[in-house]
């Protein structure tokens, strides 16, 4: 791959193998165009000394006709605590000299003929970073999410809910953000996420509701996490489907979301009925996307029967 004017990013950087061209886009210092590594690393004092850290390789050195000639690297040549230094610098470059005819170039993969994918760059992420453990209910539920029969803006509002993403009071106050802690919808308690949308006593109106329309009994215990696996659960006991179950959990949660924003942003405030049936609406409309008994199923036949009509 032929180098740009601007490079990747530095976390890329340590798995690439640079091939010198005409030198005018590769870092003398800072980088590995050479196979025993980094010049700043190796020379750390002519480094911290030279008044061009940031040159390229072309800018070190000249051409003298046909001739390449090394200059002095931002280097005071007369001082003799850098003499030796500079010494071992220019021996260890001295037949190195770039080819004018050829652009720099970047190789990803350290010599790997594969070229970059997707995989090997988050394999090289993993190696250099300590990558936190998911805890076997997040995995789950996790997974769960992603197969609901929600369109996909629903299901990342999902994927923020459960890894605890999601900008609310409690999260905020953590990152150093000054707000006030309690529920707008019940005024009762904190506002995180397993309060927010199972625990919050208008929120906990919601859920008997829908699922007494339903027909199931379920009681939200535990994060978030739990509370999905749970409710996908109970709901598969009754004959829906683990997706259609998934994308109506996520449909209740957004739409406390969504009105709970409503509440903040624009001053409206919880009603309880209208929520309940913005969020039959939202479930007919969004579960008959990927299920073909309910193509030709209206909404009022959906409202009297929803549990057969969903499989």
């Amino acid at each position: 791959m032929e180098l740009e004017s601007s490079f990747p990013s530095p976390i890329l950087l340590d798995n690439c193998v640079y091939s010198l061209g005409e030198g005018t886009l590769i870092p003398f210092w800072n980088v590995v165009w050479l196979n025993v590594g980094r010049l700043s690393d190796l020379f750390p004092v002519l480094f911290l000394n030279s008044s061009a850290k940031d040159g390229t390789v072309f800018s070190m050195g000249k051409w003298t006709g046909t001739r390449w000639e090394w200059g002095s690297f931002g280097l005071d040549a007369s001082d003799v605590i850098l003499m030796q230094d500079i010494s071992d610098l220019r021996n260890l470059i001295a037949n190195i000299t770039p080819n004018s005819s050829v652009r720099d170039s970047l190789e990803w993969g350290k010599g790997e003929d594969s070229g970059y994918t997707t995989k090997s760059g988050y394999i090289n992420l993993c190696s250099m970073q300590e990558i936190p453990t998911v805890v076997d209910n997040v995995r789950n539920s996790l997974s769960v999410n992603w197969k609901a029969l929600v369109p996909f803006r629903i299901k990342a509002f999902g994927w923020r809910c459960l890894i605890d993403r999601l900008p609310l009071k409690i999260p905020l106050i953590r990152r150093g953000v000054s707000v006030e802690p309690c529920c707008v919808l019940c005024c009762g308690g904190d506002e995180d996420a397993s309060h927010l949308f199972l625990y919050c006593s208008f929120s906990k109106q919601i859920w008997r509701e829908i699922s007494s329309w339903l027909g199931i009994t379920v009681t939200l215990e535990g994060p978030v996490q739990e509370g999905l696996l749970s409710w996908v659960r109970e709901c598969r006991k009754e004959g829906v489907g683990k997706n259609s179950a998934s994308g109506i959990w996520l449909t209740i949660v957004w739409c406390i979301w969504r009105h709970r924003n409503d509440i903040v942003f624009n001053g409206a405030s919880p009603i309880l009925t209208d929520l309940v049936w913005y969020i039959k609406l939202k479930l007919w409309k969004w579960l008959s996307v990927g299920n073909i008994s309910l193509t030709k199923c209206n909404f009022y036949d959906f409202c009297k029967n929803p549990v057969g009509n969903l499989g």
